[in-house]
């Protein structure tokens, strides 16, 4: 594996602890200063691991400190991040890349023997408080503190969510689910109206400030998805404007450019994806339509990420 995609592979895996172990604040902050998707996209379609890698679902090793990591990755998307943790029983840790490597084999079995695989989902375990990710009723794993999604949302429950819809997306091309099986609703407590003086604000921050700015290719989708859930639980209109991304929260605009004929629109981020290519975003049928690359299918696009 060459060096470039090593360090692609390394800001990905960094940025994911950060997440898991830091603030939300600390783990926004490291996306924003150390992903870089053009080389995300090279990691996950390097022809190199493809042709040396017949298995779907592989996982990287590291140190972070002095503990312990892995991350399974399936179909090279990152799926699940394994730290460190003490055993109970025997007060030594457990080993993150044989958990890890476990999980890559059931998963690497299931496909290579041509099993159904469609039934992948997600369900509540109080007696642990954790998330149990199952496939064909049996456990493939749990997600607790120290097992969750790669790129965490700090949410035990959102990770679990994910997580589980990924492996249904990349495993059997399933929609995704928008509820975990078990999970108790949280207790809605009474509001209070309480009277808050606003002063006016001297210097209102901009709106749709340029976070960032990234160029490459952009796709759509839109009939076969039409009215089915998106991986933030909305349901899909292919007619809206708004798109699929890797890694950026759901909610974020992205003002999309058309390069080729200097058309743009303003994108909602509410699915993720694509995984397949060097495409950087996956837009609805309406915003292809309305930058100029419905026709085409693919085209050079200018992503400016909006401030809210």
């Amino acid at each position: 594996m060459n060096k470039k995609i090593w360090s692609g592979i390394t800001a990905v895996v960094v940025t994911t602890l950060l997440g898991t172990t830091g603030s939300t604040s600390l783990f926004s902050k490291a996306i924003a200063s150390n992903i870089n998707n053009d080389e995300i996209a090279k990691v996950r379609t390097s022809p190199s691991e493809e042709e040396n890698n017949s298995s779907i679902a592989t996982i990287y090793t590291y140190q972070i400190g002095t503990s312990a990591a892995a991350t399974l990755y399936v179909r090279s998307i990152p799926i699940l991040t394994f730290l460190e943790k003490p055993d109970i029983a025997t007060t030594n840790p457990l080993d993150p890349s044989f958990q890890a490597q476990q999980i890559a084999d059931q998963i690497n079995q299931l496909t290579e023997s041509e099993r159904e695989t469609s039934d992948i989902t997600v369900s509540w375990e109080a007696k642990t408080k954790s998330f149990l990710l199952q496939i064909n009723g049996q456990i493939l794993t749990q997600i607790d503190d120290s097992i969750r999604l790669a790129d965490s949302t700090d949410n035990l429950a959102e990770d679990a969510l994910h997580a589980t819809n990924r492996l249904r997306r990349l495993l059997a091309d399933a929609p995704p689910l928008d509820s975990i099986i078990g999970m108790p609703q949280p207790e809605q407590k009474p509001q209070q109206t309480v009277a808050v003086q606003v002063k006016p604000q001297q210097n209102p921050a901009p709106k749709n400030r340029i976070l960032k700015t990234i160029s490459g290719l952009a796709s759509w989708y839109g009939p076969g998805f039409h009215g089915r859930r998106t991986a933030s639980g909305q349901r899909f209109n292919q007619y809206g404007l708004t798109a699929a991304h890797r890694s950026l929260p759901f909610g974020t605009k992205v003002k999309v450019t058309n390069i080729r004929n200097g058309r743009s629109a303003i994108v909602r981020i509410n699915d993720r994806g694509p995984y397949s290519g060097r495409r950087i975003i996956d837009l609805s049928a309406g915003a292809a339509r309305a930058i100029g690359m419905y026709n085409s299918g693919v085209g050079n696009v200018k992503l400016e990420i909006l401030g809210r």
